[in-house]
């Protein structure tokens, strides 16, 4: 069985965002992991709204581009406020 695992280092906004993305994945056949290493797809939450939440968002993308075979999907307002950032870091979608 798929699983994911999803960082949740975003606002309230996208925390709702968050457990919407977790029903279907659930409802859907996905288990959820508890680990990004015992995940086959990886969920992480941007933030923007403070450089140090900023820093710890690019951090958490470095990470996950570490671990092999994984499918990473980056969410949240950093992808958008800084989208050239968060590619020179992120290869995934």
């Amino acid at each position: 069985m798929k699983s994911v695992w999803f960082k949740d280092n975003v606002c309230s906004n996208y925390k709702l965002q968050i457990k919407r993305f977790r029903d279907y994945f659930v409802a859907n056949g996905m288990k959820e992991a508890k680990t990004p290493e015992e995940a086959d797809m990886l969920f992480i939450g941007t933030c923007s709204a403070f450089d140090i939440l900023e820093e710890e968002s690019l951090q958490d993308l470095r990470d996950a581009n570490k671990l092999e075979n994984k499918q990473i999907i980056a969410y949240g307002c950093l992808t958008t406020f800084d989208e050239e950032g968060v590619k020179a870091i992120h290869k995934g979608k």
